[in-house]
């Protein structure tokens, strides 16, 4: 759910200098396994559904477009930047453990149904999975990440949640078509993202394993998956809150087995003003 659509989201088409070969590379990496709604055509789906679906994403970027201006190009490349650091963190860096795999979701899912990847949590031979938006802001401003809440908020009062069509388990080899996804926002500011990235391309994992941004992006997680199933129960959904449940019961063993970290990072990160305002959207879900 990003500000701005994208096409490829492994390359960034307009820079005013080259970006570094480390960062692209990383970037490269991070979205190796990105799925590709081609290679799904004569398994899950037919042929004519998969071109049906790409000839939608090919008429919302066209009609999405429009000329950019610095700013625009400069929040795109942080947006992939910080999506990448979210994807190498949980997989090189274990921030959500060893039993948690993040998947970029392929271009149409992130243009049709506003999701930027997947965590799959493995409990014994059941998966759960959850969607995730990584968001960037920069700007802390209401505004825009009311728009983001009010977008998952719509959903639930509808009954139902997001879905991704083209997915592919690197747990389980098998492809699949997820639905009933809850969905949380997460970001860190501008400043922080470039923390983390320095980071990721020096090879420093066990640095960015322990970083307050691990647990201030589980704490934005808990608390979006606490009040949207305190949301969904008021507005009669059982079955959408007994999911947000479940996730929140991960999410909380997540936090438990981070309790070294969280003791150690202390209040660090708590004052980022984008890990703020989802906070507080959070923590405030029924009032706006």
């Amino acid at each position: 759910m990003f500000q701005f659509e994208r096409g490829d989201r492994t390359k960034v088409a307009y820079r005013r200098k080259p970006m570094e070969p480390a960062v692209r590379s990383m970037i490269e990496r991070a979205f190796a396994n990105k799925p590709e709604p081609k290679d799904f055509a004569g398994g899950l789906y037919g042929q004519e559904e998969v071109e049906a679906d790409l000839a939608l994403l090919e008429d919302r970027i066209a009609r999405n477009s429009r000329p950019e201006t610095q700013k625009d190009i400069e929040l795109k490349e942080l947006a992939d930047i910080f999506e990448a650091l979210v994807l190498l963190g949980v997989e090189k860096a274990e921030w959500m453990g060893k039993s948690v795999k993040a998947s970029p979701t392929s271009d149409y899912d992130n243009s049709i149904n506003k999701v930027d990847m997947v965590l799959e949590f493995r409990t014994g031979n059941e998966s759960s999975h959850l969607g995730i938006v990584a968001d960037v802001t920069f700007s802390s401003k209401r505004e825009v990440i009311a728009e983001k809440f009010d977008y998952i908020r719509k959903k639930i009062k509808e009954g139902v949640l997001t879905e991704v069509k083209y997915y592919h388990s690197d747990i389980t080899n098998s492809d699949a078509h997820l639905t009933e996804l809850p969905e949380v926002v997460i970001g860190v500011s501008g400043r922080v993202v470039r923390e983390l990235e320095d980071l990721a391309t020096e090879g420093n994992y066990q640095a960015l394993s322990e970083h307050w941004a691990v647990v201030r992006i589980l704490q934005q997680m808990r608390a979006q998956l606490y009040s949207g199933g305190g949301y969904a129960l008021r507005m009669g959904k059982k079955d959408l809150a007994r999911i947000y449940s479940s996730r929140l019961a991960i999410i909380d063993r997540i936090l438990e087995a981070k309790k070294d970290l969280l003791e150690k990072v202390g209040s660090r990160g708590e004052d980022d003003p984008v890990h703020m305002e989802i906070m507080n959207f959070a923590e405030n879900w029924s009032r706006y």
